[in-house]
Parts: structure tokens; C-alpha cells; sequence
């Protein structure tokens, strides 16, 4: 929900001109806002559960979760025909396709999402010689919304696949109004408290890194 109200919060703030819709109209899901809303429902998703799963498992969380949202179209049968008091409208609200705005199918969904990670990613200075890549987009993605909600983040991965690249550019990246450009320059400065692992590290290292964040916070 948190996660949810952040979209809907920064849609808002970054809007054009053209769109005609405040965060009441977002919050009580009003028409004028619903591509939005549709927009940042798949988002928040995509963020508290998809970036979790390995490759396979992730398509099988969307089908899931468009299945879900066709059996919301589909017309059933509730035992009552419409006879005696109240009965016909009883079946009429039960057979009313819900949400269809929503337009959950497997290929939009990774498509808002897909393209939501570009358009924010696209913002960033990555440097000469650097792609942004699925990997990247993804990490940059994931990392810039923890920290700006301060949602503590693992990211695992192999070696290879952008983990300290990407919070590097974010470090880079995220200066405050020094930042390189307006997209930029909305968000907060960051500032990084790195904590290199060895075999000699321990427990108490560890603490003290996250201790000295909290506190500079």
C-alpha cells in the first residue's frame, strides 16, 4: 500500500500538462485517473513481488496474477434466476464484469513495467560505454525506490549483473538540486555508507555501517 500511495504521489508531482487528474481522483480510482492508477498497481506489484522471483517463477506470478484478474470478467452462475424478491438484481450485480480497466494481461504487464524502468533509468548519467540493459534497469529501478521510501534492499546476483554498478550510478546520480536534470533534481541527495565483506568481517562491522546511516539520516 505504501509502495501504491509513493506511484500514484510521484505520477502526480511528474505529470504533463495535458493530464487532468489531482491524487483525489487517484486515490478514489476516479475514470480520469485510471491509466495511472492501472499504472501504478502493476508497478507495485512488480516492486514488492516479481523482482523477488528467479526468471520462470516471475511468469508464473504474472499469469497468476492475470488470471486472477480475468476471473473478474467472467460471467458465473449464482444459483438464483431472478424469481421471487430482489433475485434479478442479485444475479445482474454478481455478473458484473469488475475492473476491466485494469487490463491485466501477461504482455501489458511487463511492457508498463519495462517501460517505467527505461523512463526513469533514462534519467540517470551512466557514463560512455555503459548499456543500460534488463539487469541494469532492473537494479537501478529497484535500488532508486527503496531508498526513496527507505525500504531496506538485498541485491543478489552473479557476478557480472550491474549490483555495484547500479548503486554506484544512484550515488552518482542523486545529488539534489545538483542533480543533472529536473527528473534528478525532484528527488533527495543520497549518501552511501559502503561495507566491504571479507572473511574477517563481523557482526558488529556490519551494525556499525547501518548504525552510521541511521544516523546520518
Amino acid at each position: 500500500v505504501d509502495i501504491f500511495r509513493w506511484f500514484g504521489e510521484h505520477f502526480h508531482e511528474n505529470r504533463q500538462p495535458h493530464e487532468k487528474w489531482d491524487l483525489e481522483d487517484f486515490f478514489g480510482v476516479k475514470h480520469n485517473a485510471r491509466r495511472v492508477v492501472r499504472k501504478a498497481v502493476i508497478l507495485s506489484l512488480a516492486y514488492c513481488y516479481h523482482a523477488r522471483l528467479p526468471r520462470e517463477e516471475r511468469k508464473e506470478l504474472v499469469l497468476s496474477i492475470t488470471n486472477a484478474w480475468r476471473n473478474l470478467q467472467v460471467h458465473k452462475y449464482q444459483g438464483n434466476t431472478g424469481f421471487g424478491f430482489g433475485g434479478a438484481n442479485t444475479y445482474a450485480n454478481y455478473n458484473r464484469a469488475r475492473c476491466q480497466w485494469l487490463q491485466l494481461e501477461p504482455g501489458s504487464f511487463i511492457q508498463v513495467l519495462e517501460e517505467t524502468q527505461r523512463e526513469m533509468t533514462s534519467q540517470f548519467n551512466v557514463g560512455e560505454g555503459i548499456a543500460l540493459n534488463e539487469a541494469l534497469c532492473e537494479n537501478l529501478f529497484m535500488i532508486l525506490i527503496s531508498v526513496l521510501n527507505a525500504i531496506p534492499i538485498f541485491v543478489i546476483g552473479k557476478p557480472g549483473s550491474s549490483k555495484s554498478l547500479a548503486m554506484g550510478l544512484v550515488q552518482q546520480n542523486l545529488n539534489g538540486d545538483a542533480s543533472d536534470n529536473d527528473f534528478l533534481r525532484s528527488l533527495p541527495a543520497v549518501e552511501s555508507f559502503p561495507y566491504q565483506c571479507s572473511p574477517l568481517s563481523t557482526t558488529g562491522g556490519i551494525e556499525q555501517a547501518f548504525e552510521s546511516a541511521r544516523r546520518y539520516r
